[in-house]
């Protein structure tokens, strides 16, 4: 299955294949397990526990490799198209958190935990982290802005009203980072590269 995916123009392909590398043995092993646990002589209450238990491994599993093929074909994406960012990791870290929060949800509910007040906490101290945290996200909402708007890209060129100047090396979720012609790597909060512009 990898030969073939090797052989294919389109890069995809690779990444769903080193993720299914992954979760494959490890849904032979819950299998096993469960196959197991079905054969034995085991109380209801163990048996319970051990399919819950199971359950939450295989739901971890496939969050993970979920996240391994997303995050994979976001930077794909991104790495093939001019007009987006191609080393810019705020996209793949976007996507990861998402989708690991996801699967972390999933995962409560396959437990019986009621997610409803968690969101509903989540919402509430949602809001006062974000006023907490304004500088942050301001940087965050910056550097998606910089990005949509193809302002500023890896590899230009740019200088800055405060005298800094060099080539462009990363953008990520709070801030540029940018090669000076001294060879030296300058870090410029998103939120001031956005003002300059």
């Amino acid at each position: 299955m990898g030969g073939h995916a090797d052989r294919t123009r389109w890069t995809g392909d690779d990444v769903i294949v080193h993720a299914l590398r992954a979760v494959v043995p490890w849904a032979a092993v819950v299998g096993g397990v469960a196959g197991a646990a079905a054969v034995l002589p085991l109380t209801r209450t163990v048996q319970h526990n051990t399919n819950q238990v199971l359950t939450v491994l295989l739901i971890f599993v496939a969050t993970v490799s979920a996240a391994r093929v997303i995050t994979g074909l976001v930077r794909t994406v991104t790495q093939s198209r001019s007009g987006v960012a191609g080393s810019a990791t705020i996209f793949v870290n976007i996507t990861r958190i998402l989708v690991l929060a996801i699967g972390f949800l999933v995962v409560l509910q396959t437990l019986g935990i009621s997610i409803a007040p968690l969101l509903t906490a989540l919402g509430v101290g949602g809001l006062a982290v974000a006023l907490a945290l304004q500088d942050t996200l301001a940087n965050l909402f910056a550097g998606i802005h910089i990005l949509a708007s193809k302002t500023v890209q890896p590899g230009d060129y740019i200088r800055l009203s405060s005298n800094e100047e060099g080539y462009v090396e990363d953008i990520n979720w709070r801030q540029t980072t940018i090669r000076n012609l001294s060879n030296n790597l300058v870090v410029i909060p998103n939120g001031q590269l956005a003002k300059t512009n």
